[in-house]
């Protein structure tokens, strides 16, 4: 046979079927949506977004003008054809409620993060989940945070010998308030300890796993004018069993920032400024599958301050969070792990509500 005949044939043979896409449905369409959950669900290559729930609007119409906009949990539980996964990405206080009716329809779902606002919320969410038979996971999306992946990185080389002491920050400047539900304290589940204190915890958690004891300090230190404000600042200390301390902190009043890790250990001492890139990148309508999505400038890298590579720079490792997304269609395609564990998620609240608890329990030191 000649070579135009094998190539005929090549060309005529038929094609294998592409592997069907995710029916993904969404429910909420604000600021998490928008920046975050599209574009990833997108940029993976294996999701459709069929359906997005808003209750009043419709501006998920611009973005996804095929999508199918329903007003409700249950109207989107309705839909034919059904959807595979339901991701919700609505403020923390509905996540329980939203995340039962769809795991009680045997729906795989995604929680943005903070997973509930109780524990009690998270853990009956485990349980209904393994009872169905469904995945169910939280968007944990700072696991692949360019910085946290490169600490993980040297922790689990044992590049740092035994870590001592270790900070995480995650401080900002904005010294006026937005006054939307996260500033609200008539909603549960706002506040910083809730918003940006869950992925300190998560982060920790993955580093060390839990601590045997917590102290907390919550304040509220901007002017809230008439109106009580809820908390903008924490401080949040774990000890461990083998005496490594972590503190966890985050305020709006940072003008000026510090190191985003500190972590001292009996090989040296790494730190690391600046925030991962990607969070800006999806702001400013970067394509999450551009060539340098991700990656750090030089001048972003952290530094060894001490033992015997002091002064040598640390290359950021790429920070990609579509793996979240890759994670999620594999554990529904395959049956492999979810990418981040609802009983890991569940202990996230756990420790935010402890800390919430010990907050400004201190002892008077007065004469």
């Amino acid at each position: 046979m000649n070579s135009e005949s094998t190539f005929r044939m090549e060309t005529h043979a038929s094609a294998p079927h592409p592997t069907p896409l995710i029916r993904a449905g969404l429910v909420g369409f604000g600021t998490a949506a928008t920046f975050f959950h599209v574009p990833l669900l997108q940029a993976s290559g294996r999701f459709n977004i069929t359906h997005v729930v808003e209750r009043t609007h419709s501006r998920s119409r611009a973005i996804l003008p095929n999508a199918t906009i329903v007003r409700s949990v249950e109207a989107l539980l309705e839909a034919a054809p059904p959807v595979d996964v339901i991701v919700i990405a609505t403020p923390t206080n509905m996540h329980y409620v939203q995340a039962k009716l769809a795991l009680q329809a045997k729906k795989h779902v995604v929680v943005d993060k903070p997973f509930c606002v109780t524990h009690a919320e998270a853990t009956e969410l485990v349980s209904l989940a393994a009872a169905q038979g469904v995945m169910l996971s939280v968007f944990h999306n700072r696991r692949w945070d360019s910085d946290f992946l490169t600490v993980q990185d040297l922790v689990r080389r044992d590049a740092l010998g035994h870590v001592r002491y270790a900070e995480i920050h995650f401080d900002r400047y904005r010294p006026e308030p937005k006054h939307n539900w996260k500033e609200d304290p008539a909603v549960a589940g706002g506040g910083l300890l809730y918003d940006l204190g869950s992925h300190l915890v998560d982060q920790m958690l993955v580093l060390f796993g839990p601590p045997a004891t917590i102290q907390c300090t919550v304040e509220t230190q901007r002017d809230y004018g008439n109106n009580v404000g809820t908390d903008d600042y924490f401080c949040l200390t774990c000890h461990y069993d083998d005496g490594l301390v972590v503190v966890l902190t985050a305020s709006m009043l940072v003008k000026e920032l510090g190191p985003k890790f500190i972590l001292r250990g009996t090989k040296g001492t790494f730190e690391k400024y600046g925030l991962d890139t990607q969070e800006a990148s999806l702001r400013s309508g970067n394509s999450v599958r551009g060539p340098t999505f991700g990656e750090e400038d030089e001048t972003m890298w952290g530094t060894w301050t001490e033992g015997p590579y002091a002064g040598n720079r640390v290359p950021s490792l790429r920070g990609n969070y579509v793996e979240f997304y890759q994670g999620v269609a594999d554990a529904m395609k395959h049956g492999t792990p979810a990418p981040v564990l609802a009983e890991d998620a569940a202990r996230v609240i756990q420790i935010v509500e402890h800390a919430k608890m010990t907050s400004h329990k201190r002892l008077d030191v007065a004469a």
